[in-house]
């Protein structure tokens, strides 16, 4: 069975303008990598601090939407500062704070010379605790939390394929440890995107 010239050349055709629609839309489908650098403060406890390394990918549904994976990680600090809301416990020490985030993004070119960005998402991570001078024993253990995240930033491009960042991070405890708001915690980062 012979195939007509003129079907051919009408699949060539419509096989062309799928190509050069593809190519505009990948275009718009931007996926990049970052790291960024960031400095806990908790809210609360007004005490605790810890520096903050974060890792993430991220794929545009189109120029503004999108989704992201991201893993961060913290070596700790300390909490001083009540709290258990329990008289008995002395300072406490958190280690290796571990946390997997997906977020929804949003992103709005304000000019050439940068654009804003937000995320909201989810995150879920563990802490190991000590308290080494409680006054009946010492005591350590790991707690597990799950966090609302909220993330507002700017992008600044420094040239075709690399963006400087600057964000501020909000965790909202979702109380899953039940320890009540406590460790809500606001991060300010700093860090690059690679986009491709």
């Amino acid at each position: 069975m012979k195939v007509p010239k003129r079907a051919i050349s009408k699949i060539i055709g419509l096989l062309t303008i799928v190509f050069v629609s593809l190519g505009v839309t990948a275009d718009e489908f931007e996926s990049y990598f970052a790291v960024e650098y960031g400095q806990i403060a908790n809210k609360f406890t007004d005490v605790f601090e810890g520096p903050s390394l974060r890792a993430s990918v991220g794929f545009k549904l189109n120029r503004n939407f999108g989704l992201e994976v991201a893993y961060e990680f913290s070596p700790g600090g300390t909490v001083t500062d009540n709290f258990w809301d329990f008289d008995s416990t002395g300072t406490r020490y958190f280690d290796d704070i571990n946390t997997l985030s997906v977020f929804g993004t949003a992103e709005w070119d304000a000019n050439p010379r940068f654009s804003f960005f937000t995320k909201f998402g989810v995150a879920r991570g563990t802490v190991d605790y000590t308290i080494s001078d409680a006054i009946y024993r010492p005591t350590s253990g790991s707690l597990t939390e799950t966090n609302v995240v909220l993330i507002l930033g700017v992008a600044v491009p420094t040239n075709s394929a690399y963006d400087l960042t600057f964000s501020v991070k909000e965790n909202f405890s979702a109380n899953f440890f039940g320890l009540g708001d406590s460790f809500d915690s606001s991060t300010v980062c700093v860090g690059f995107r690679r986009r491709w």
